[in-house]
């Protein structure tokens, strides 16, 4: 048997009297009555209604006030949080110790450039009465040569068999040009024709520039100052000696 009375949730359940023998007995399936609490349909409700409570029930809230309302506390939570590591932040940073405030001076320095003159004592003059020295040049004309010369010269311009070499003038202009005069010996006067030569010694070796018996002077590879210092031989260029 069911407990009675029954709880608010539970239904009650009514027997239908039976009559006949054993009267005062119920029979019969039971039929359900209404709840206490008015479920299924609720006091004063339609059978089948809302399960809680009577009618139609509570207003369902709208989702977009509930989305406004969690962001809403979201924002404000973060709020929070920022405002908590804000002031933990100033406090590790009093904890550190006082900041001390550092002040920028800005200096211009200035150079002065000082000039320092130095007197120095005069020293003394000397007069030097020793002339300046001049080259000396040599006048136009010509020299016997050396014995050192006179041998090379015999040697480098040999005229051969049946001739010999009579004269050797040395320029004094310049000691590296010569003059020779070729004669033939005894018997043998019809073999050749006498001669002036010039030479000049290059490379180590009297060689000859110019030979002749007239204008022996006027080559163009003769320098004129050669040309004067044999002039008073040759004579002068053109002058058909």
């Amino acid at each position: 048997m069911a407990d009675w009375p029954p709880g608010p949730d539970e239904p009650t359940e009514i027997y239908r009297p039976v009559s006949g023998p054993g009267s005062g007995g119920y029979a019969g399936p039971p039929t359900q009555a209404m709840p206490a609490t008015g479920r299924p349909g609720g006091p004063g409700g339609p059978v089948g209604g809302d399960p809680v409570g009577g009618g139609a029930g509570p207003p369902r809230p709208n989702p977009w006030i509930i989305g406004l309302l969690a962001l809403v506390a979201v924002l404000a939570i973060a709020i929070i949080v920022l405002l908590v590591v804000g002031r933990g932040g100033t406090k590790g940073s009093s904890a550190a110790g006082p900041s001390t405030p550092t002040s920028s001076t800005s200096s211009t320095s200035s150079t002065t450039n000082t000039t320092v003159v130095l007197t120095l004592p005069t020293l003394p003059t000397t007069t030097s009465t020793t002339p300046p020295t001049t080259a000396v040049v040599a006048p136009p004309g010509n020299r016997a040569p050396t014995a050192a010369e006179e041998q090379q010269i015999l040697h480098d311009a040999n005229p051969g068999p049946n001739a010999q070499i009579d004269q050797i003038r040395i320029a004094n202009s310049d000691p590296t040009w010569s003059l020779i005069h070729v004669s033939p010996t005894a018997g043998h006067a019809q073999d050749f024709q006498a001669a002036y030569k010039i030479l000049e010694l290059s490379g180590g070796s009297w060689v000859q520039v110019s030979a002749g018996t007239a204008q022996v002077s006027c080559s163009a590879n003769i320098p004129p100052n050669i040309v004067a210092d044999f002039a008073n031989i040759l004579g002068t260029c053109g002058s058909g000696q």
